[in-house]
């Protein structure tokens, strides 16, 4: 799943989330479709916590690094 906007002051754009952003995981499942994180978002009250992992890909020079990124955020 790519984010397409992150609302600012939102949790998101706390951790530094930015447009482009790709999550693998949510909740500890593996991202198939947007339905199961949809529930999962829809069932969190105010200061739950929810792990995700995004996929991360930096380019300097002619190097480009990859990794996967677990974080943690909390709703508000």
């Amino acid at each position: 799943m790519t984010l397409a906007d992150v609302e600012k002051g939102s949790p998101a754009a706390e951790a530094d989330f930015q447009r482009g952003i790709v999550i693998t995981h949510f909740g500890g499942e593996g991202i198939q479709s947007l339905d199961r994180p949809a529930e999962q978002l829809a069932d969190m009250k105010s200061g739950d916590t929810v792990s995700i992992v995004v996929f991360i890909s930096e380019r300097q020079r002619n190097v480009t690094f990859q990794q996967n990124v677990p974080v943690s955020l909390k709703s508000r």
